[in-house]
């Protein structure tokens, strides 16, 4: 059984991440177009766009890079 996470997103690879199937198979689908662009996620704290975006890395193949930016820390 996965131990309780409260705190920070979850690993890539954590059995805790649960639902946004269908929004991980749209965004993946994105980024592996031949149409040169890009996709930023946005939405209130806590939410679980960390997460989402580390099982995102997870899931695209070594060809195609991403980089998280995290803007938290700006004023």
């Amino acid at each position: 059984m996965a131990g309780f996470h409260f705190r920070g997103p979850l690993p890539a690879d954590s059995k805790l991440f649960v639902g946004r199937r269908a929004e991980l198979w749209q965004v993946r689908e994105l980024c592996l177009s031949p149409l040169q662009s890009y996709v930023t996620l946005i939405g209130a704290s806590q939410t679980g766009k960390t997460s989402f975006l580390y099982r995102l890395q997870k899931e695209l193949p070594p060809q195609c890079p991403s980089v998280l930016i995290n803007l938290q820390m700006l004023p």
